[in-house]
């Protein structure tokens, strides 16, 4: 993380900083710093008798104590976080979920046909709750409004933890946490690890295997969509699938896959939390991850998100900041095919670029991209270029990827 003030930009909004030019520092000194004021990204640090303000995307709290080190020297010196004790918290984590974490539509396959036809193998609990989470899922009409785009997000589940923080002060909202799709998960792991109809530990790996099987035929169909969500990722498209018939068999089998698969959501979910953290030397970056459940029909689709901001300056030379919003989003439907598409904010202009697979899509598309841009004007935006082409969309290494890759065991 690299902060500003003497760091990267004195934030003159900060009257109380005293504006100093540290010349007895040195490159790849460290510094002891203490946290003394903390408040939307900005900071004012007390290193020696020194007063400094800064800027970072860190949460940082106040009384907080680091180590930060000398990157550069002149009017506003740069420094680095030395102690990245965050950073040294998440990459351990990160690797512990990506041999758990898998993809949603597995998942999402079974419960739709739990919930069509109960399982008599399985408890009336878990046949209860797997009905109830299907039937909590947004379908398309709800999810294509603003407010019922809001709550599908709001309950994806990356932000429970918030959620449960905000509520620890307060009676617990019962509707809100319900209707939660990772407290959902939390739940189903739970009954399915304590449903005594299958809890034969000798026979867990021969039944892990059998649905192992019974769904790599169908990832199979889109390899992309085992990527992991790791920082910068680019949403891929990923298919709605069939619940494998052989997974229904036997309790055994039906125990250990349902299992295998709601852990491994619950790791992609984990995985999407740990995107969003700050990472070093992303300064100003805002970032999430989610894939959201939507209902179409009887079936369940995965939409694919990537929500980012980043600093720009708003005049040639000014220090002031502003933001620039993309949204990107992948999704696969049926006559439409994998699709991925990216809408960027600057300012009060938008721009939105569309990729599809099928050359039979990118007709219709250009049949109705004035219809967007009616729309887009309608919101009081100031429409820039709206394009299609064939895709897929070119996904390049990111510089998460890199950290994560690079790290020493």
């Amino acid at each position: 993380m690299e902060t500003s003030g003497p760091t990267s930009g004195i934030s003159r909004s900060l009257a109380s900083a005293t504006r100093t030019t540290p010349v007895q520092w040195q490159i790849g000194q460290l510094l002891q710093a203490t946290v003394t004021e903390s408040h939307a990204g900005k900071v004012l640090l007390a290193i020696g008798n020194r007063q400094i303000s800064a800027e970072t995307s860190l949460s940082l709290k106040e009384g907080q104590q680091l180590t930060l080190q000398v990157r550069s020297l002149g009017e506003q010196p740069v420094l680095k976080i030395a102690t990245a004790g965050g950073q040294a918290q998440i990459n351990p984590a990160i690797r512990l979920l990506l041999p758990k974490q898998g993809t949603l539509p597995p998942l999402l396959a079974t419960m739709v046909q739990l919930a069509r036809s109960p399982n008599p193998l399985l408890s009336p609990q878990i046949n209860e709750l797997v009905r109830s989470i299907v039937k909590q899922t947004p379908d398309m009409q709800t999810a294509t409004t603003p407010q019922g785009l809001k709550n599908s997000v709001s309950e994806s589940g990356i932000f429970l933890e918030r959620q449960l923080l905000q509520q620890q002060n307060r009676a617990i909202n019962p509707a809100a946490i319900n209707s939660d799709f990772k407290a959902n998960l939390l739940r189903l792991v739970q009954l399915v690890r304590q449903w005594p109809g299958g809890s034969g530990q000798a026979r867990t790996k021969t039944a892990h295997a059998t649905s192992t099987a019974s769904v790599t035929g169908a990832q199979a169909t889109d390899e992309r969509t085992l990527a992991p969500p790791l920082r910068g990722s680019i949403p891929v498209p990923q298919p709605a699938l069939q619940s494998s018939p052989g997974l229904f068999d036997s309790a055994d089998e039906l125990h250990s896959g349902l299992l295998r698969q709601a852990e491994a959501a619950l790791a992609r979910i984990q995985l999407h939390q740990l995107a969003a953290l700050p990472r070093e030397g992303e300064r100003g970056l805002l970032e999430w991850l989610f894939e959201l459940p939507i209902r179409r029909g009887d079936e369940l689709d995965v939409w694919s998100l990537r929500l980012f901001a980043e600093h720009r300056q708003q005049q040639q030379g000014s220090r002031q900041q502003g933001r620039n919003w993309s949204v990107q989003l992948a999704f696969n439907l049926p006559g439409l095919g994998p699709m991925q598409a990216q809408v960027q904010l600057t300012g009060e202009r938008v721009s939105t670029r569309f990729w599809a697979e099928h050359q039979d899509t990118l007709p219709l598309l250009r049949e109705h991209m004035h219809e967007l841009r009616q729309a887009l004007g309608e919101a009081g935006l100031d429409v820039g270029e709206l394009e299609c082409q064939a895709g897929p969309r070119t996904v390049a290494k990111t510089a998460g990827n890199q950290a994560l890759l690079s790290e020493k065991a």
